[in-house]
Parts: structure tokens; C-alpha cells; sequence
């Protein structure tokens, strides 16, 4: 009998139909010994065969059928950690990234090449099956005429980019409202043969035309011959103008689509920018960059408030003053002011802070920025964009105000200006919070000076350069007399506006962004001259002495406060060479000053130098 392993289906059929005939001859020969041989021996073969069948249930399959994944040990998690979680994206990138920009002006081309060929290709098909000698399509224009801008021809002589408009000649006679829409010319005149598009020598002798409607405007489908054409040469027209139609208005909704992908790919762009820009300089150069691109606006200019204290009621007044403008005719509004809550279509929309789309006539009297606005380009009328510019800080908006004479601003058109404005403000927000953070480190509150932790870095920097390039320093520290009577007399908001007048003394008898001024502490203040000799630190001490000696203070009172100041000076390398050195030398200047009379300079006393009498 077969072995177990060998037992496949087959060869256990081959082995019970042995069984059966072995029993079959020994039936004949003695019927029970048959009978108890295929009982016997069936048992056996179907036991074996149930034994196979529980071997192969249990027996792997080969290597080669089931692959084996080798699964690595994962390294352990950490703890905030994204880098080992593996993120599936759910759909792919819409438009190309900064590293695959896309070459949207390439495209345009080519679709237009594409769809000149396509067209060429209908007017060529079109000549050959209606038999004629010239198919041509007049498409509109912008100004209400019709161009030739598809033909197929064998003629010579025929004048590409031909312009018609209603009521000229033969065929510009079906532009007309009133005309029939269509026209068959079994023979032309030869006073008609030029029809604004052949040689005058090489007319047509038949001619049929008809007005059809392509991309929603009128236009011309024409056809002509040497010999005399059928009337069904109009049919054949009109159907050629449903599939011009089709064509061009499928490539004029693919180009919208394009644009549109276009200016969304580069107000993302835009938004990166603004989320990165440094310098509120570049931010608005980027905005101007952008609406030059994709706003279509032939006038723009751009206003922020004023800085101003915010009250906070309705009814108060402040201005907005024009920053920049594009459009060759709009510098003349550069600088103007507007009076904010005032007469004009942007002072209104800024006292309310709100979108405003507005349709001038021509002519209209209604001012454009505010009142006494310079004479601007808008006597012909037009739309009026003015989309305000949230600035947190400020608390008051700014504006942008686009004109067109054309077509009024579209809701898509709208949505992108609105949406490049929330990250131009928000960058704007971002930069001078970050400025007025700087201030509140580097400032004095009252004074608006440099505080004594910034004059102290301020001036070792200022010191090393000196010493570096052998230059001289001049280090002036002041102290307003009698200070202290004027808080008991008068109440501290009275002193605190006598610092703040001397403070603004002191700063206009200094170079502006050479020299360095700070509130050093209390009524003192301290300033730093570069590059000044001794001869010239004195006078620039008396110089200050006398401005504030002459000015006077608004405290309130009937009579403005007049107050003095006594000065210390000491120069590098002259006085000392360490900052500790110079400041003790320049505040002992300072001591001798006020006990020698105050309202006075003192130079200070380096080694070997005696006071002067």
C-alpha cells in the first residue's frame, strides 16, 4: 500500500478501485473472505488518508509563498517626542512648494499656442469640408470691435488683426442691433470687394457671414468663394461658431482657474513673508510687490493713523497721513493728511473701521481721501476699494484704497485683498509690539531717554571704540537744582513735567544719532559725546546750560516754571580710562558745581590738575 506521504487524492481513488476488485475476484471464490477484505482494507486507506490530510493542515508553507517581515525593534520613545511617530498625510499637495514653483506664464502661453492650433485646426477643417476658399472668425475686442483672430485660407493678401466695428462696411454691418444676423452674397460688387481684410485686387466673388455669440460677446463667422455659395453655408457656420464658443470658453475658465492658483500659490508666499519679515520697511514693499501683481488697480494709496493718544470716544479727531501711493498721477497725495472722523469716502471708512466698495460717477463731488485733497485722476469715474489695516498696537486702523475705471472690484478679488491685508497687519502688529517691547527695556518711561542699564552698556561700547581708534570722549552728567522744592511747592506731575521739558532740552543741543542721552537716576541726567575734544564738551556743557537756563515749563500754573541745571565734565583719555573712572571723576565735576553756586559747568580734576578759580 502506498506510504502516508505519497497518499494524494488521486492515488487514494487508485487505491480503494484496487481494493474494490481484489474483493470482487475473491467474492467469486469465496463471497465472505471478499467482503471482509474491502471492508478491512478501505478502514486502512481512509485512516491513512485522514492522517495526511491532518500533516498538510499542520505543515508551514514554504518560504517563497509567504513572505517573512522582519519587524525592527522600535528605539525606545521619548518623552515630547514627534520625530518618531510616523504621520500619514491625508491627501497630496494641491499646488507646488517653494522648492517646485510652478511656471504659471509658461503655462498661459503654451495653453494659448495649444488653443490657436485647436482653433486653426477647426477653421482648416472647416474650408475643406464646406469646399470655400477663406473661413474666418472675427472674435471682440475690449472696445466693442470685432478682430480677425482665426482664419484659414489659400488666398493671398488677407490682413491679420483687422478690426471692424458696427456699421463698417459690408460685413461690420451685422454688428448692428437692428441688422439681420446673417448675410449671403451670391455676387459681390467689385466697388465691395475690400472688405477691410483682402487686397483690393484679390476680392472674393461670393461671400456669406453671420453674427454668432462667442464667450458672451458678438462676433463674426464668414466664409467666401469664387463661385457661388449655398445657403447651407450659414449652418455650417453657425456650427463652427458653437465649437469655436465651446473652445474658447473652456480656455477662458481654464485660464481663470489658472489665475486664480496662481494668486493663491503667491498669497501663501505672501503670508510666509509676512511671518517672517524683520523690518516694517520690507513688509510694505512686499504688499506693494503683491498688489502690483494681482490687484489691477490703477490708483493705490495706503494711510496710517497718526501716532496720537487713544481715548477712546467716537467723537474725537485724529488724522491719517498717506505713506505711499502707486499709480504715475497719485504722488501728489503722498503726505496728505486725513482728518479722521471728516468729509470724504476714506475719512468715513476709517472713523467706522470697516470694508466700504463704492461706485463713483463721473464727476462726483464726494472727495476720494478727505477734505482739500490734491487733484487726483478720477474724473471718469470708477470703483472704490477701501479695505482697513488692523494694527493692535495703534488701536486705530489703517486703509488701503484702490480705484479702477473699469469693471468694479469682483468678491474674489475682494476676498485676496482682504486676506493679504490680515497677514500685512498682523505683521505689522507683530513688529511694533517687538519695538515697543524694546523700548520698555531700553526707555525711560517718563522721559522717553535711554534708561542708566542701557547707558551703561551704551557707553563701555562707545569707550572701546575710543580706545581702539585713539578718539576722543566726553562725558557730561547734569542735576536740575533745587528739585526738590519744586515737587513740595508745586506736587510731583508738576516735576515730573519739568524732567521731561529739560530732557527734550538737553536732547535738542546733542547730534542726533551720534551722540548718546539717558536718565541716569532721579533729576540726573548723563550724556555721552563721540569723538568731542575738551574745548568742545565745554561747549556743548554751556550750550545746554543756556537752553535750559532760557526755557520754561507749561506746569499748570498761571506762570510756566523756570529751573536750572548744574553740569560735571570729564573727557577720555584725559580723566581716566575705565568707565568707573571717568563717571566717579565726572560726578565729583557735578559736586563742586552745585556747591560752588549751581547753574554752572565744572571740568573734572584728573591727576595734576588743579581747580580754576
Amino acid at each position: 500500500m502506498a506510504r502516508v506521504s505519497d497518499l494524494t487524492p488521486l492515488r487514494y481513488s487508485t487505491v480503494i478501485a484496487t481494493i474494490g476488485l481484489v474483493g470482487l475476484g475473491l467474492a467469486f471464490w469465496q463471497p465472505l473472505t471478499g467482503v471482509v477484505w474491502v471492508l478491512i482494507s478501505s478502514s486502512i486507506a481512509g485512516f491513512r488518508h485522514r492522517k495526511l490530510l491532518k500533516l498538510r493542515r499542520r505543515r508551514k508553507p514554504p518560504a517563497e509563498s509567504r513572505p517573512v517581515h522582519k519587524e525592527e525593534p522600535a528605539p525606545p520613545q521619548r518623552r515630547f517626542d514627534t520625530t518618531q511617530i510616523h504621520h500619514t498625510p491625508l491627501r497630496g499637495p494641491v499646488l507646488a512648494t517653494e522648492n517646485e514653483p510652478i511656471d504659471w506664464r509658461g503655462m498661459r502661453r503654451q495653453q494659448e499656442t495649444e488653443t490657436g492650433k485647436a482653433l486653426g485646426g477647426m477653421l482648416d477643417f472647416a474650408r475643406r469640408a464646406i469646399g470655400c476658399r477663406t473661413v474666418a472668425l472675427f472674435l471682440p475686442s475690449g472696445d466693442g470691435t470685432v478682430m480677425l483672430r482665426a482664419c484659414s485660407s489659400d488666398r493671398e493678401g488677407i490682413q491679420p488683426g483687422t478690426k471692424l466695428a458696427p456699421g463698417e462696411g459690408l460685413l461690420g454691418s451685422l454688428l448692428k442691433p437692428e441688422a439681420p444676423p446673417s448675410l449671403l452674397e451670391l455676387s459681390v460688387p467689385p466697388s465691395s470687394s475690400d472688405l477691410g481684410i483682402y487686397d483690393p485686387t484679390t476680392g472674393p466673388k461670393s461671400l456669406a457671414a453671420i453674427r454668432v455669440m462667442i464667450t458672451g460677446k458678438p462676433a463674426l463667422a464668414m466664409a467666401d468663394s469664387d463661385t457661388p455659395l449655398d445657403r447651407g453655408v450659414l449652418g455650417e457656420l453657425t456650427e463652427l461658431s458653437s465649437a469655436a464658443d465651446l473652445l474658447l470658453s473652456r480656455t477662458r475658465e481654464l485660464r481663470l482657474e489658472m489665475r486664480g492658483r496662481e494668486v493663491w500659490q503667491r498669497l501663501g508666499q505672501f503670508e510666509r513673508t509676512m511671518g517672517s519679515v524683520v523690518k516694517e520697511e520690507l513688509a510694505h514693499e512686499e504688499l506693494r510687490h503683491f498688489l502690483l501683481q494681482f490687484a489691477a488697480a490703477e490708483a493705490v494709496f495706503f494711510i496710517l493713523p497718526e501716532p496720537g493718544i487713544v481715548t477712546g470716544r467716537s467723537s474725537e479727531r485724529w488724522y491719517g497721513r498717506v505713506v505711499w501711493t502707486l499709480g504715475s498721477d497719485c504722488d501728489v497725495a503722498r503726505e496728505f493728511k486725513v482728518e479722521v472722523p471728516g468729509r470724504g469716502i476714506c475719512a468715513g471708512a476709517m472713523a467706522r473701521g470697516e470694508f466700504l466698495q463704492r461706485r463713483l460717477a463721473p464727476r462726483d463731488p464726494v472727495p476720494l481721501l478727505g477734505h482739500g485733497e490734491p487733484v487726483l485722476p478720477l474724473d471718469a469715474g470708477g470703483d472704490v476699494l477701501s479695505a482697513p489695516v488692523s494694527l493692535g498696537v495703534e488701536g486705530r486702523p489703517g486703509m488701503l484704497v484702490c480705484f479702477r475705471s473699469r469693471e468694479p472690484f469682483a468678491l474674489v478679488e475682494r476676498e485676496i485683498i482682504q486676506t493679504a491685508l490680515s497677514s500685512f497687519g498682523q505683521a505689522l502688529t507683530r513688529l511694533r509690539g517687538a519695538t515697543e517691547l524694546e523700548k520698555l527695556a531700553t526707555r525711560d518711561g517718563l522721559t522717553g531717554l535711554l534708561n542708566h542699564r542701557t547707558f551703561q552698556s551704551s557707553f563701555r561700547r562707545e569707550l572701546l571704540k575710543a580706545r581702539r581708534t585713539q578718539a576722543k570722549l566726553a562725558l557730561i552728567l547734569t542735576d536740575v537744582d533745587f528739585f526738590k522744592k519744586v515737587n513740595d511747592q508745586h506736587g510731583h506731575p508738576a516735576g515730573d513735567a519739568v524732567l521731561r521739558g529739560v530732557a527734550q532740552l538737553i536732547q535738542s543741543q546733542l547730534r542726533e544719532e551720534v551722540d548718546i542721552v539717558a536718565r541716569y537716576g532721579g533729576e540726573e541726567f548723563v550724556c555721552v559725546l563721540v569723538g568731542t575734544t575738551e574745548q568742545g564738551a565745554l561747549e556743548t556743557a554751556e550750550r545746554i546750560r543756556k537752553a535750559v537756563e532760557d526755557g520754561a515749563t507749561d506746569i499748570g500754573e498761571p506762570e510756566p516754571r523756570k529751573v536750572t541745571i548744574s553740569l560735571g565734565i570729564s573727557v577720555f583719555p584725559d580723566d581716566g580710562g575705565m568707565a568707573e573712572e571717568l563717571i566717579e571723576r565726572t560726578d565729583q565735576a557735578l559736586y563742586r558745581a552745585k556747591h560752588a553756586g549751581r547753574n554752572r559747568v565744572e571740568r573734572a580734576l584728573s591727576p595734576g590738575r588743579t581747580p580754576v578759580s
